[in-house]
């Protein structure tokens, strides 16, 4: 499995499935990321959907954060939600996507004193009132 490179994009021509499909193999080492031991019956999409769509989607299509960035935000909710089973998983393909060990750390401290959704819904409220999109 290689390093990611910086300002690599893997969705040019490809479609998200594809492109979801390829992130998990850098990241995971398989086509289904994390989803590929979940037991499910037979000819059930739902590993190819939450592919496309997280892989696929948010973490190559949209371009508003680096993957690293991303990644970092994964492991931060991971952390303030005490989730050690995820953190197994995504650290190593933090890793894999080039995150320097020293930031996961200092983003896991950082995250000791932060709850979940709830305080991220309420900095979205604050970023809402006192920055608001128009005037970005």
């Amino acid at each position: 499995m290689g390093e990611l490179q910086e300002g690599e994009d893997m969705s040019e021509g490809e479609p998200l499935a594809a492109q979801g499909e390829a992130l998990a193999k850098k990241l995971f080492g398989n086509k289904l990321g994390d989803v590929a031991d979940l037991a499910l019956p037979a000819g059930d999409d739902f590993p190819k959907e939450i592919v496309t769509w997280l892989f696929g989607y948010l973490l190559s299509e949209r371009k508003h954060l680096t993957l690293e960035q991303k990644l970092l935000c994964l492991i931060s909710m991971c952390t303030v939600r005490r989730d050690i089973d995820m953190l197994r998983r995504w650290i190593p393909a933090a890793r894999e996507a080039g995150c320097a060990r020293e930031v996961v750390r200092e983003t896991m401290i950082t995250m000791l004193v932060y709850g979940g959704w709830p305080a991220a819904r309420a900095s979205l409220e604050v970023l809402a009132e006192v920055w608001p999109e128009a005037s970005a």
